[in-house]
């Protein structure tokens, strides 16, 4: 819409013509592209996706667990912090108030706690804790973060140490809805449908509730993936998964690459590159892996951040009063390890 003279002949009203000559260069200048590519893409990935969700048996899960790992966090060249990793077989959450007698419930899965402290900046400390747990069937999923943030740089006093935490819950169930297309005097119009979704609840803010597509990655399963996919072959997938700075279930696209000579750390490894991104232009971190799925390190070249294995005896003696500990027990009653599955 663009002022025009309500009287007299438009092609001698110098605004009139401005505005039809900007529109005729904005045509000329749109190009229809094509998505039918990208479309066999996501099609070819989301089959190679759903054949490893078959394939991630509970076998598999526990064959790719490690009981304790320790990692170092490297930007541009100086390590900036590190995280203790414990992976194992559990039946929920770790509770506060409940002893394992308790905690052991019917549903069988497997949880990841991460500690990890960081110096992202001089005077700034991240010190943060999670859990997640999933079941054997991929169908429930529980997690919990907390993060804790100490800046002595900030002039706000409020701002001077944050504590921030957010917990999720996914559920998986079949569910009657009506559909009105198959009523009929021996039909109620009343077929079956799944229902997934994830609630995540936060200190600060509504609880958040996504409806999940069926190649939801939960986060548990998100953490061993680079040992979980093939590495015989390149080959891509795409999963959904949930970021909590977005507070969206955002697509993750993976490639396992061919094997060769990598530089890592200094060193030159002989690695497979399992390439991760969030988003279709998401910033790449590739993860490298050896043949037979060992974990070496993970590099991303956008934020210049590394991260190499290591031992409890290097960082111990890299940091000042580290802390090792395994991860504190989450609060709140049991959540999808109580819910029910139909």
């Amino acid at each position: 819409t663009t002022p025009a003279p309500r009287t007299g002949p438009l092609d001698q009203d110098p605004e009139t013509k401005k505005a039809v000559d900007l529109f005729s260069h904005v045509v000329e200048s749109i190009q229809l592209l094509d998505q039918s590519q990208l479309l066999k893409d996501q099609n070819e990935r989301l089959f190679y996706s759903k054949a490893l969700f078959v394939n991630i048996t509970e076998p598999k899960l526990k064959a790719a667990l490690v009981p304790e790992r320790w990692l170092r966090l490297i930007r541009d060249g100086k390590d900036i912090g590190y995280s203790y990793v414990i992976e194992e077989v559990a039946s929920g959450m770790p509770r506060k108030g409940e002893p394992m007698a308790i905690q052991a419930r019917n549903t069988s899965g497997i949880r990841v706690g991460v500690r990890s402290r960081s110096f992202p900046d001089p005077g700034v400390q991240n010190d943060a804790e999670s859990w997640s747990w999933v079941a054997m069937d991929k169908k429930q999923e529980e997690w919990s973060n907390v993060l804790v943030t100490q800046n002595d740089n900030a002039t706000d006093p409020k701002l001077k140490h944050i504590v921030s935490s957010e917990n999720g819950v996914t559920t998986w169930r079949v569910k009657p809805v009506r559909d009105d297309s198959m009523q009929s005097q021996n039909n109620p119009g009343v077929r079956m449908v799944d229902d997934y979704r994830l609630t995540v609840t936060r200190n600060t803010g509504e609880p958040i509730i996504k409806q999940l597509p069926a190649f939801y990655l939960p986060k548990s399963i998100d953490h061993l993936l680079p040992r979980l996919v093939p590495l015989t072959e390149p080959k891509g997938f795409m999963f959904a998964t949930y970021v909590n700075d977005q507070k969206e279930v955002i697509r993750r696209y993976v490639d396992v690459g061919k094997p060769g000579q990598f530089t890592l750390g200094g060193k030159t490894i002989h690695a497979v590159p399992v390439n991760d991104r969030v988003g279709l232009e998401g910033s790449v971190t590739t993860h490298y892996m050896t043949p037979e799925g060992e974990y070496l390190g993970s590099v991303n070249v956008d934020s210049k951040i590394t991260i190499l294995p290591t031992d409890k005896a290097t960082l111990e003696k890299m940091w000042k009063n580290v802390n090792l500990t395994r991860p504190s027990d989450v609060e709140g009653a049991p959540g999808a390890t109580t819910a029910p599955v139909h």
